[in-house]
């Protein structure tokens, strides 16, 4: 959805769709997205290894993000 978006439009994207409520499943390796969801769902040849936000997974699974 937002891949052709530099950081900081993808940012204010974010914050747009967070301020209407708006749910938004996506897939992503973006730091700035990523730091936007309230959960984050960490998957490895397909299976689910690790849920929860961002803030809490960043120290395990950041070496994933770009």
């Amino acid at each position: 959805m937002s891949s052709a978006l530099d950081a900081a439009t993808e940012v204010e994207l974010w914050s747009a769709l967070r301020a209407r409520g708006t749910t938004v499943v996506g897939a992503t390796s973006k730091r700035a997205a990523l730091a936007q969801a309230d959960r984050v769902v960490v998957l490895v040849a397909g299976e689910v290894v690790a849920t929860g936000p961002w803030s809490e997974l960043d120290r395990s699974w950041g070496h994933l993000a770009g």
